[in-house]
């Protein structure tokens, strides 16, 4: 949601501010991600096997948090970079105006 709530506001800038405006959410959501895997700690079962742990939430799973944070921040990340390509937002925008109403 956050990411095409982002898009379509994007979308709608200069050039100059869609760059402005791209480069201050990467760095929000680079922020953001490290407070949110700064809050993951690893522990171990009854068998030794090794799990994760959410301080805040209590929430635990098997697999490492780098494979499941970063995946979505770098999609966050590529699509912000996108968008600041203006080849790309003309594509885009010339897409949406070929589109049939119906």
């Amino acid at each position: 949601l956050e990411l095409a709530m982002s898009c379509r506001v994007m979308l709608k800038l200069s050039a100059e501010q869609r760059v402005n405006f791209t480069s201050t959410l990467k760095t929000a959501w680079v922020e953001e991600c490290h407070r949110e895997f700064s809050q993951w700690y690893s522990a171990q079962d009854e068998q030794g096997r090794e799990y994760w742990c959410h301080e805040a939430t209590r929430q635990t799973m098997w697999s490492h948090p780098s494979q499941v944070i970063l995946p979505a921040y770098y999609m966050l990340h590529s699509m912000a970079d996108k968008l600041a390509d203006q080849e790309f937002v003309d594509g885009v925008l010339a897409s949406r105006d070929d589109e049939d109403p119906f």
